[in-house]
């Protein structure tokens, strides 16, 4: 390889990993924007919100709750039309003269007293929830004076390889890989009311795949993918309904398709294993 191709390579891994990492903070920003604009819808300009620090469950999780509040605090003064962020420096200095929990965290039990205290028309508190192969980050945003909610926001985050490595998650990729087997790819599966159908093949050989649904009409659907031994394959955002399927060897017009049936559910992905 020489140093041309060598450089192209990394800047094609580089860019890969900014890409993911970008994927990460945008779905930070989308959450961030939902609550934005609901405060300039609500708010008035002497309206002042405060960001508590988030929560999360488990150990490993607070260096992502901790980045995540950090976003909070970067972006949403940058938004503000009909609300004020209070300013950060006063905000910790007043933390840290009254916070009574070790983890950094403010007792649910004394949020609405702790806004009082601080004078803050408001203040957003938000948890994140690590699971195999997404993080959830769930905020709200509660009126100090009355205790009611405000508005509310989620989102799903993406665990990309910089996000593994920083809060140390282990075997994150296999985690990953597997949780993806069971649900659809597609976020708006709901909406389109379709599914995912994934092959593993566990036998030695290349197998060659098709599918086609069961009431054969014009607009009948005929797809086919070719799977590795040890790999799997997915056919995408099929419609809700049954269908047959049909595989061999991968080159070999004179054997035989080995076949059976299906039915894809919406926004799930089974795993039909072929021996």
């Amino acid at each position: 390889m020489n140093k041309l191709q060598t450089s192209v390579l990394v800047l094609f891994f580089f860019t890969i990993q900014m890409s993911h990492a970008q994927d990460f903070d945008n779905s930070i920003s989308k959450v961030i924007e939902s609550i934005s604009s609901d405060l300039n819808e609500k708010g008035n300009e002497n309206f002042q919100i405060a960001i508590y620090p988030f929560k999360y469950n488990k150990e490993n999780e607070d260096v992502l709750a901790e980045y995540v509040n950090e976003e909070f605090w970067d972006i949403m003064p940058k938004s503000a039309i009909n609300y004020e962020v209070m300013d950060r420096a006063t905000f910790d200095e007043y933390f840290q003269e009254h916070s009574l929990k070790s983890k950094g965290l403010i007792d649910p039990k004394t949020e609405k007293q702790f806004g009082m205290l601080i004078a803050a028309d408001a203040y957003i508190t938000g948890k994140v929830y690590v699971f195999n192969s997404i993080i959830r980050l769930r905020v709200t945003v509660t009126d100090t004076q009355t205790g009611k909610i405000i508005t509310t926001a989620s989102g799903k985050l993406p665990i990309t390889y910089d996000i593994a490595t920083y809060m140390g998650l282990k075997n994150w990729k296999e985690k990953k890989i597997e949780a993806e087997k069971n649900k659809s790819s597609n976020p708006n599966c709901d909406k389109e009311n379709v599914g995912d159908i994934c092959f593993q093949n566990n036998s030695t050989s290349m197998y060659e795949i098709k599918i086609q649904d069961i009431d054969r009409t014009i607009s009948s659907i005929h797809r086919e993918i070719t799977i590795d031994t040890k790999e799997y394959g997915c056919f995408k955002n099929l419609p809700a309904q049954a269908y047959s399927y049909r595989f061999r060897l991968k080159n070999s017009s004179g054997i035989s398709y080995k076949k059976g049936n299906f039915y894809i559910n919406i926004c799930q992905s089974k795993v039909i294993e072929l021996e």
